[in-house]
């Protein structure tokens, strides 16, 4: 069984525009940006997180 890495929830004020996102992963670690689409939600991408910071991508 794959262990679940922690994911932190945070958000961001972008030009008046409130942004949400998680990171997980090493922070050493590259960088990888999932995006989901419109009517979808972040919850998209919660069964890739586990195997791509298993595989060493970063917050």
């Amino acid at each position: 069984m794959t262990q679940l890495p922690t994911v932190h929830l945070s958000s961001a004020d972008v030009d008046g525009v409130r942004i949400h996102f998680r990171n997980a992963g090493r922070e050493d670690g590259p960088m990888l940006l999932l995006i989901h689409g419109d009517p979808e939600m972040g919850i998209t991408w919660c069964k890739v997180v586990a195997p791509l910071t298993a595989a060493g991508s970063g917050s």
